[in-house]
């Protein structure tokens, strides 16, 4: 029951204000070490080269679409902002005209709009911006080309070890998009919420 209610509460704050819950998998260290890899055959250790080479490439093309997703949104909040402005001016230069409980309404609904889309903008940004940690990517491990006897199978935790520790800074980008969707979404509510008040108000007039 008393999830429940916690699952109620939660839902109507992030109604109001989307928070993300923080997540136990971020924090963890998923690489393996050579003691604990083995293989039965080379042909088995070459089809576990191929299984991480395709995870490290679905991995990299999650990461390009959650980045253009974030300049998509970004752009279209030049354009909402751009309108706002315009609806704004309006208002503004027209204060004699409007009485004084929809000048009220208009800037009070435009203001919680404005942060709205701030704070989408916001996380969208931060999908652009460069980790701090960077990635990791295989290059040319020099154990390819120093003899060493265990090349394959070195070569196949290089490649699993840095997807999964790139992985860890895709699932941020992925989350910093998902904020920037769910603010933009309130920023949508807002508006449907102030054309209504909009209409009624013009129906009263």
């Amino acid at each position: 029951m008393k999830e429940d209610t916690k699952g109620k509460l939660r839902r109507i704050r992030d109604f109001f204000w989307p928070v993300l819950e923080a997540k136990d998998s971020d924090k963890k260290d998923l690489s393996i070490s050579l003691e604990k890899c083995s293989f039965l055959s080379d042909k088995n250790i070459d089809l576990a080269i191929q299984a991480a080479r395709d995870f490290s490439a679905r991995e990299e093309d999650r990461r390009k679409t959650v980045e253009n997703k974030a300049s998509i949104l970004i752009g279209t909040f030049s354009v909402v902002i751009t309108i706002l402005l315009s609806f704004l001016k309006d208002i503004i230069l027209g204060l004699n005209r409007y009485p004084i409980f929809f000048t009220a309404t208009a800037f009070i609904f435009a203001s919680i709009i404005v942060v709205y889309l701030s704070f989408s903008v916001y996380h969208a940004t931060n999908v652009l911006t460069k980790a701090k940690e960077g990635y990791d990517w295989p290059a040319v491990p020099s154990f390819l080309y120093n003899g060493t006897r265990e090349y394959k199978t070195l070569l196949f935790l290089k490649i699993r070890n840095s997807t999964y520790a790139n992985m860890s800074i895709i699932n941020k980008k992925v989350d910093s998009m998902t904020m920037a969707y769910e603010f933009f979404k309130c920023a949508i509510r807002t508006v449907i919420i102030f054309a209504i008040i909009l209409a009624v108000l013009f129906i009263l007039s």
